[in-house]
């Protein structure tokens, strides 16, 4: 599975090439996290011709939402009309209540079975309008056993973000989760697209760098992602390049080794294909984060060649 960035290929023509990208790469599935839009018709359309499916999230994601009956009416008139829109389109999967809620609740001490919206307000409109599609109340879903044994390894389900350090550490090889709902590694996108939305004079170097830092979806001036980008290559080459070649390139084989090892890591531990989430990565994009300029990276090709390796 792939979690593209709806908002940067609203245009069907691009859409036409996304999905046929995954399909190189023998993806099936594309995840339409929270974050998104509702996609139109057009995207489904495609999807229903070339036999994606299609995991659908609500517009919640990663917060404690309102529980005034005000809310919850907004967000069931919402649901109608989102379910009702898409229901009929073959590509269609599942509904997924939310994106990282339950465990917003879990780190507030909270139990997340008190959120009225996903376990009273959204299964009741799925129940009453696509009776026969799957729900599931938040990715990953933390259920009353988890909640009550404070085990999480009990979850089925799991996004394996954690430290983000060394692709091969303990966090990423003695996980236990059957299904990798969200994986990824961070990754610079080529020159050609940093030229794109960055400009020559803040284009390197990679530290201190507000543009780079911006473009790594933070607002608020802190380079988190643009570190762990430089620390992740220090970690596998010994050292982070001076120049901007040199960096990129490391980058990008970081994380196209990473990737590649978290799918055969979790097929092997487990003795059988594993579905895995790689965190929106089927083309190229800002720094750390993709995708905005449709060009492919490394990891495209490494997801491809394990991908047709392993399924001749």
């Amino acid at each position: 599975m792939v979690c593209p960035a709806c908002t940067a290929c609203s245009n069907p023509r691009r859409w036409g090439t996304q999905i046929r990208a995954a399909g190189n790469t023998l993806h099936t599935s594309f995840a339409l996290r929270t974050g998104n839009v509702y996609e139109d018709h057009a995207f489904f359309e495609i999807c229903d011709r070339n036999g994606i499916m299609v995991w659908q999230d609500s517009s919640m994601a990663c917060a404690i939402h309102p529980q005034t009956p005000e809310f919850l009416e907004v967000m069931g008139q919402e649901a109608i009309s989102v379910v009702r829109k898409l229901r009929n389109h073959a590509s269609l999967v599942l509904w997924s209540g939310d994106n990282e809620v339950d465990a917003s609740y879990y780190d507030a001490g909270l139990d997340p079975a008190h959120n009225k919206i996903t376990r009273e307000i959204l299964p009741s409109v799925v129940f009453q309008c696509d009776p026969y599609r799957t729900y599931l109340p938040s990715s990953p879903y933390m259920s009353p056993e988890v909640i009550a044994t404070g085990n999480l390894q009990l979850m089925p389900e799991d996004h394996l973000w954690g430290p983000r350090d060394y692709f091969k550490s303990p966090f990423y090889t003695e996980h236990k989760a059957h299904f990798v709902s969200e994986i990824g590694y961070h990754g610079c996108p080529n020159l050609s697209s940093i030229k794109r939305f960055i400009d020559e004079r803040h284009r390197w170097s990679w530290q201190d760098n507000p543009q780079w830092i911006l473009h790594s979806t933070d607002m608020t001036g802190n380079p988190y992602r643009i570190n762990l980008m430089a620390n992740q290559v220090k970690e596998l080459f010994g050292t982070v390049p001076d120049n901007i070649e040199d960096f990129i390139l490391g980058s990008q084989v970081s994380q196209a080794e990473a990737k590649k090892f978290f799918v055969e890591m979790t097929r092997i531990v487990f003795q059988h294909w594993l579905p895995t989430v790689l965190w929106r990565k089927v083309a190229d994009g800002t720094p750390a984060r993709p995708p905005r300029c449709a060009q492919s990276e490394p990891a495209f090709g490494a997801c491809a060649a394990f991908c047709f390796r392993d399924r001749r």
